[in-house]
């Protein structure tokens, strides 16, 4: 429904809402004090989870027709790493500047991979970042 609620765990209650996206949202994960969401709108947004006001979009990295359905953040905060869908193939796997890259640097894609063949339909459906560093991603598509 393009919005993110935030519930109280202890009081079974809505604590707020976070409005931006403009389709359906498909990944979270949190990191620090920053909520990454990934949607079909070809977008992946930064919120202050303080404040749960939007503070980044990252835009247009995505081929036309794909959107990103997966994402995560490394260890050390650095990076972001999304993977995306498309209804034809051409699916991706992208490198992004998270927050503690900070400045200018914060939202640019670093990075482009590829899973699957453009012409074999599916998504990269899942992205993690192994536990020991932040050079290492891991993908699962179907």
């Amino acid at each position: 429904d393009k919005v993110i609620l935030e519930w109280d765990l202890e009081t079974s209650e809505l604590r707020g809402t976070l409005a931006g996206h403009t389709a359906g949202v498909h990944d979270l994960c949190v990191s620090g004090k920053f909520l990454y969401s990934c949607s079909s709108d070809n977008s992946i947004r930064a919120w202050d989870t303080s404040t749960r006001r939007c503070v980044k979009t990252f835009f247009g990295q995505h081929a036309p027709g794909t959107w990103p359905t997966s994402i995560a953040v490394s260890p050390d905060q650095r990076y972001l790493v999304s993977g995306s869908k498309g209804p034809f193939g051409a699916t991706s796997i992208k490198l992004w500047s998270a927050h503690a890259h900070g400045g200018p640097q914060f939202g640019t894609c670093l990075c482009t991979f590829s899973q699957l063949d453009e012409a074999q339909p599916g998504s990269v459906s899942r992205v993690a970042f192994g536990t020991e560093d932040s050079t290492r991603v891991y993908t699962g598509a179907t």
